[in-house]
């Protein structure tokens, strides 16, 4: 009999002070296993796992419903919450382990934490009988409460299992009620660690055999569905295809240490990947990015006095190495948005006054490109804006490549491979992560007012 493990929030309720969780376990530490999350909305406890920047993957029996998920130690008593952008069950999914997966997609990217991709491809000739495989949930142990973050180290028991599933260790190491969902991890011969699958259940009761759904079966469900690459160093068909993102993989999970709140600044990372293949590299790379606001226009015209503006760009690297991050430049300033996935897009209030926005787009060899700049007017503004079309625009879209040999525009200057733009009016670096922002208003914009920050969506298509 397989038993899913789920179990009802009552059990969060006057929990012992002893330890509960993964069975032959042991609790996790701050920061250790990180990217293993708790899927929890004041019902049902389920545990999660972070494989994409923008993807938590689970067990379809614990729902669809969750608006949120929990990264820390302790699933009542989050280090930080970030909330979802919807959750999808696998179209087949009926409760049985075949198809009992799921995934939510964040509202905005985790970028912070160093990421155990799906174990695909040639890495899964590691994936054999007596092979050591750490699960972390949030389960309960002995019946005795859930909700902390618990894990232990099992051999894998049996693969394949019922045809395309792996079990788990047994003799008293294992899972139980609430790590339904929790991630299985495999660490490679070079150090980098990969996410085997995601749990279903036991075979019969806690403790025993853990039934693991492995996440190489629904790649590529998942990255049509959700139009994201979750496999950064394979194709969806798991041929090597390393991206540049097949980088700054997780190394210490186990190890811990560091704090939430500076993102867990011990955890340790990857060089490029190349555990079946040639690792990629962005040398020769020198063109940089173009970047386009499409939102607003150039000349666009706000009568109110303060006014939300929502600004979209579209940023691509051709056959170059990718786009890394994108930027938003107020009057020669950049806010430090550090928009990592397409759709790039950002809705800011400005008060009265004239504003010069662009645009600026690394790639992941450093290069800098920056658009062409869009003047706005907010409020009763005297001489209204002024074109910044034709040859007057000919001398910005300033760009940098990776040695930080500046090109093009005269009025922008740009730093090298970091992609920290300089110069222009108000050039003074803001804080990152500020929600509000002194923006000194060009033509004639009212100085000392704020534009402020009001909410950014940040997503990535199929790709690199």
């Amino acid at each position: 009999m397989l038993a899913p493990l789920l179990t009802l929030a009552a059990a969060l309720q006057g929990a012992p002070s002893g330890p509960v969780g993964i069975y032959g376990g042991a609790p996790a530490s701050a920061c250790q296993w990180p990217t293993a999350v708790a899927v929890y909305d004041g019902g049902p406890l389920c545990s999660g796992v972070l494989i994409h920047p923008l993807v938590v993957a689970y067990a379809a029996h614990c729902g669809e419903q969750f608006t949120e998920v929990q990264f820390g130690e302790h699933a009542a008593k989050p280090a930080r919450t970030v909330a979802t952008a919807g959750c999808f069950a696998h179209p087949d999914a009926d409760g049985t382990p075949p198809n009992d997966f799921a995934y939510c997609r964040l509202a905005a990217p985790v970028l912070d934490l160093p990421i155990a991709p799906p174990l695909v491809g040639c890495e899964l000739e590691a994936l054999v009988e007596g092979a050591p495989v750490t699960l972390v949930g949030f389960g309960e142990e002995d019946g005795g409460g859930l909700g902390d973050k618990f894990f232990v180290e099992a051999p894998v028991s049996e693969i394949p299992f019922m045809g395309s599933l792996a079990l788990i260790g047994g003799d008293g190491l294992g899972t139980c009620a609430g790590d339904s969902g929790g991630p299985g991890y495999l660490q490679l011969a070079d150090g980098s660690w990969r996410t085997v699958g995601v749990t279903f259940g036991t075979t019969l009761t806690c403790g025993a055999g853990t039934v693991m759904i492995p996440l190489a079966g629904y790649v590529g469900w998942l990255e049509e569905h959700s139009g994201l690459d979750v496999t950064p160093c394979h194709d969806a068909e798991g041929a090597w295809d390393p991206g540049p993102r097949c980088d700054h993989l997780a190394t210490d999970p186990d190890v811990g240490g560091g704090a939430w709140a500076q993102g867990c600044d011990g955890a340790g990372q990857s060089g490029p990947g190349a555990s079946c293949g040639e690792a990629w590299s962005a040398a020769g790379d020198r063109t940089p990015p173009t970047v386009t606001i499409t939102a607003p226009t150039d000349g666009d015209a706000f009568p109110e006095p303060m006014v939300k503006v929502a600004i979209d760009l579209v940023a691509d690297d051709g056959d170059g190495s990718g786009v890394d991050r994108v930027d938003v430049i107020i009057d020669g300033s950049p806010l430090g948005l550090d928009l990592a996935f397409p759709p790039y897009s950002v809705e800011l209030t400005f008060p009265a006054g004239v504003f010069v926005i662009e645009g600026s787009a690394r790639d992941f060899a450093g290069n800098v490109g920056t658009s062409a700049p869009v003047r706005i007017a907010v409020g009763d503004v005297d001489g209204g804006t002024t074109s910044t079309t034709g040859e007057e625009s000919s001398s910005t879209g300033a760009t940098t490549t990776g040695d930080g040999t500046a090109t093009g525009g005269p009025d922008e200057s740009s730093s090298g491979g970091d992609g920290t733009a300089t110069g222009g009016p108000g050039g003074d670096q803001p804080e990152s992560g500020c929600a509000c922002r002194s923006v000194g208003g060009g033509g004639g914009a009212v100085q000392g007012l704020g534009v402020v920050l009001l909410g950014l969506v940040a997503r990535r298509r199929r790709g690199r």
